[in-house]
């Protein structure tokens, strides 16, 4: 769970625990990289889903309406929310099993990445317009 209201509410708690869910609270901004669909499913989806989209375009040549698009969910979640791809996406996330390293590699690098873009000046490349192409080629 994000921390967003709407999804911790008793109702939620409730259902929860009569199902046997454990819920989690992951800290806010960090769902990007601490949930597990995010992290783990979601591009194996859309993958599919636009296997499926490619598949309807290359056999019927007709548009992938909502109606199309409803018939061919439950094929395209079978595929994506496999064991294999649930279990990769918990241990992307460093969550299960319990690997911080995964998660600190990762922060680490986001941090270089921020560093590393701050210090390279932004040029708006609307002030080169009308600029003699020379100016640019000039000796050093």
């Amino acid at each position: 769970m994000d921390g967003y209201g709407s999804h911790n509410t008793y109702e939620v708690v409730t259902y929860a625990r009569g199902h046997g869910i454990h819920l989690y609270g992951l800290p806010p901004h960090t769902t990007h990289f601490l949930q597990p669909l995010d992290v783990g499913c979601f591009q194996p989806l859309k993958r599919h889903h636009g296997q499926a989209l490619d598949t309807a375009a290359r056999y019927t040549g007709k548009e992938f309406t909502k109606t199309e698009f409803l018939a061919a969910i439950g094929q395209i979640r079978h595929k994506t929310f496999t064991q294999r791809t649930i279990v990769g996406a918990w241990q992307k996330t460093g969550i299960v099993p319990f690997k911080p390293e995964v998660v600190l590699t990762w922060l680490r690098r986001q941090e270089v990445q921020a560093h590393e873009e701050a210090e390279r000046p932004y040029i708006d490349p609307s002030i080169l317009d009308g600029l003699p192409k020379r100016a640019f080629n000039a000796p050093k």
